[in-house]
């Protein structure tokens, strides 16, 4: 992290600092731009509100791909705007503002469309911005993968390290309880995000033929990857060998109690369509949660390619007709 000083009489030095650093690492063209036309603004703003003899405090970081720039100054509390960009733009169109006031709407319809990669709070006299430049697409993966060597570490310190009394222990009142509340709370959001997700973007199509397009790419890239899962999975276990022959010759003396079961394909396509609405969601029965999300979406997907005329609230004998 490089942290930089910027005299509030002098924003534009500041800014050329803070376009050289950018440029050093590597911002695409097209975030380059608005990130120093905000940082500009954010920096006008701070030296606005700022104390006597305070100088903007400016810091670039870097992580995982991540790009931020902070600015910070002490002074009284900044207002941010709570006007949105279009109902500001129109006041500024019919001239409603002044003369004077019209450049710090034009800077607040600016941050206003950028809220969402511009952060602020006020802590300890001090107003500071946050404003994301560039956004990491591998983040999460590397996130993910420097937890699971995390815990291969901490596995391999607690197998030899601690005793496997205190092991155990740890393992039944820690370790235990915090994966059954990780794995609950994964199945308690898989329904709903599962649900919501086909719902919005079945309702979100224009034109229902496009959904037998898609269902068919989706369902032969399903297709795909199943059978080269099962080819990879096979593959690697004749060439690997995993196991022990021992446990073979174990199960072939053990003795086993089969229950035969009837599952027939009328029973299996039958079972697609729930009895009522919440049983899918409490049984985490993804075949019957997909085939409500289909149904709901096209449902709204109709109503939604209803004109407008004919949009009124109808008693079930009412006729109508539309032209």
């Amino acid at each position: 992290m490089k942290t930089l000083q910027v005299d509030p009489r002098n924003i534009g030095d500041g800014i050329e600092l803070l376009e050289a650093e950018l440029r050093r690492l590597r911002v695409s063209k097209k975030h380059l731009p608005t990130s120093i036309l905000a940082s500009e603004e954010l920096m006008v703003k701070l030296a606005a509100n700022a104390a006597a003899a305070c100088l903007i405090q400016m810091s670039v970081s870097s992580w995982l791909g991540e790009i931020h720039v902070s600015l910070s100054c002490a002074g009284r509390r900044i207002v941010m705007p709570d006007a949105s960009p279009a109902a500001a733009l129109e006041s500024l169109v019919n001239g409603e503002a002044a003369d004077e006031a019209e450049e710090d709407m034009i800077r607040d319809i600016l941050l206003r469309s950028m809220r969402d990669r511009i952060r602020f709070r006020y802590k300890n006299n001090r107003n500071i911005f946050v404003l994301t430049v560039e956004k990491s697409k591998y983040q999460s993966l590397w996130l993910t993968l420097g937890a699971f060597a995390l815990a291969i570490v901490f596995a391999v310190f607690v197998r030899w390290i601690i005793p496997a009394a205190w092991v155990s222990g740890l393992s039944e009142c820690l370790l235990s309880p915090v994966k059954t509340m990780f794995l609950n709370s994964l199945k308690m959001v898989t329904a709903p995000v599962v649900f919501f997700s086909i719902v919005s973007c079945i309702a979100g199509l224009g034109n229902m033929s496009e959904l037998g397009k898609i269902g068919g790419k989706v369902m032969g890239l399903y297709m795909l990857t199943t059978w080269i899962a099962i080819g990879v999975g096979i593959g690697l276990s004749f060439l690997l060998q995993p196991g022990s022959p021992d446990l073979l010759a174990n199960a072939a003396a053990a003795k086993f109690t089969a229950k035969t079961v009837d599952i027939s394909i009328i029973d299996t396509i039958t079972a697609i369509v729930p009895a009522n609405f919440v049983e899918p969601f409490v049984k985490s029965d993804m075949l019957q949660i997909i085939f409500l999300a289909v149904f709901c979406g096209l449902r709204s997907a109709g109503s939604a390619n209803i004109p407008d005329r004919c949009r009124i609230f109808l008693r079930p004998a009412t006729r109508f007709s539309c032209k």
